[in-house]
């Protein structure tokens, strides 16, 4: 099995855009909230592998 890490950017439940390390993709992805440092559980459209300008 291959695994790899790829930085990117999610919409956290308070609507705030969080840096994060995206571990799994499938129907639900898992990532690694920089900030925090917990795991978080997010709907793959919510998931963004480019900074947004704002």
């Amino acid at each position: 099995m291959f695994r790899a890490d790829l930085t990117a950017w999610y919409w956290a439940s308070d609507g705030q855009l969080r840096e994060c390390v995206v571990t799994t993709v499938d129907d639900t992805q898992l990532v690694l909230d920089f900030e925090t440092l917990e795991t978080v559980n997010v709907r793959p459209e919510d998931v963004l592998i480019e900074r947004p300008e704002l």
